[in-house]
């Protein structure tokens, strides 16, 4: 909270809201000028639409644009909520995956230019890797295994990490092997009968 309500105030933003990835989909961890999030109000809902889509789309998206290739359906619809409010949503991207986002509005009269672009792309260069190392150190034991498991998971079906697969091939197909094999066990030794 504090890290999203100092970069409002230094960047002349009305609001800056700062969401993590939890699953399939991001969740507001923090607002700026604000004590807790209220995760079923219609605002805290469509600022994690916009993040969605910015992730989905996996690029910075600045309402209002003149670009025809990005889709921001979801950031006009917070602008016209808003009172045509100006908004930039970046993904926050860091040990090959996407984690987060970072959305930053201002008044309509105040539009965000290419300066304050490169400005939250620094900070978010700067912060957002400490705030996700944050995140991750206090997870559950539960979590972390969890985390784990689906991380060898993906590394094992993923296109690399021949050795791994190769090794879990044979491990099977040894386990296979021995559970249904058949045969005569005969014993072999010399005997003399007195």
């Amino acid at each position: 909270m504090t890290f999203v309500t100092e970069l409002a105030a230094a960047a002349r933003c009305e609001r800056v809201s700062l969401g993590l990835v939890h699953g399939r989909s991001v969740i507001i961890e923090a607002v700026s000028h604000s004590a807790e999030v209220d995760l079923k109000m219609n605002l805290t809902r469509s600022i994690e639409r916009v993040m969605d889509e910015a992730l989905l789309q996996r690029r910075e998206i600045s309402w209002p644009t003149d670009d025809a290739t990005v889709i921001c359906r979801e950031h006009e619809a917070l602008s016209r909520q808003q009172a045509m409010v100006s908004a930039l949503t970046l993904p926050l991207y860091g040990q090959d995956r996407y984690y987060g986002a970072l959305t930053v509005e201002r008044a309509a009269d105040q539009p965000f230019t290419d300066h304050d672009a490169e400005f939250f792309r620094a900070v978010a260069a700067l912060a957002a890797p400490i705030l996700e190392a944050k995140r991750q150190a206090g997870r559950s034991v539960f979590e972390h295994a969890r985390a784990s498991l689906a991380e060898e998971t993906g590394r094992l079906l993923g296109p690399r990490n021949y050795g791994r697969k190769l090794t879990l091939a044979v491990l099977v197909c040894v386990t296979l092997f021995l559970f249904f094999a058949e045969g005569d066990y005969r014993l072999r030794a010399d005997i003399a009968l007195e």
